[in-house]
């Protein structure tokens, strides 16, 4: 069973005259989750990376122009989970780790939600880790790391959407 509580502590000097410079400011945060936690599963669709000099894909179907272009002008964005294409049954979901070497690269090992957000404001949690790209091991530099991925409503939970993203797993 996982515990989701934010517990925040703010300890500020600036008691007896002093200033907060003669004082040790003290922030804790610990995480708990609570609630069970709901797989999503996805499918993959596209994975890029795109530098000045280069682009790199690997594509696993074959996008209609619209849905590809709405990813294509999401690319240079901030990493984090954003929705690009929303049909009655699927919902399109660009997931971008940001800047990395051209070498590095990333994989979803997890997609889910955690019940106790159910009704509320329930927020996509994603899972990234980082892996070496065997197939841009000759590219120098810097590249945009994006995948694009496919969630069927149906295996959201009933009644629920997408109201925000969580994201964890790749550092840059």
């Amino acid at each position: 069973m996982f515990w989701i509580i934010m517990i925040t502590i703010l300890t500020s000097g600036c008691l007896g005259g002093g200033t907060a410079a003669d004082h040790n400011d003290q922030y804790v945060a610990e995480e708990l989750q609570v609630g069970k936690v709901i797989s999503i599963p996805y499918s993959p669709v596209l994975y890029t990376k795109t530098a000045s000099d280069f682009t790199w894909e690997f594509s696993t179907v074959e996008l209609d122009e619209d849905t590809r272009l709405r990813y294509e002008e999401k690319i240079p964005i901030a990493p984090g989970g954003y929705i690009v294409k929303e049909t009655e049954q699927e919902i399109y979901m660009i997931v971008s780790a940001g800047m990395m070497a051209a070498t590095d690269g990333f994989e979803i090992e997890s997609i889910n939600m955690l019940e106790e957000e159910l009704g509320e404001e329930p927020i996509l949690n994603i899972k990234l880790s980082s892996v070496q790209d065997e197939s841009t091991k000759d590219y120098a530099g810097e590249a945009s790391v994006t995948a694009l991925i496919v969630i069927a409503k149906s295996a959201l939970p009933v009644g629920e959407t997408i109201l925000g993203v969580s994201m964890t797993g790749v550092n840059n």
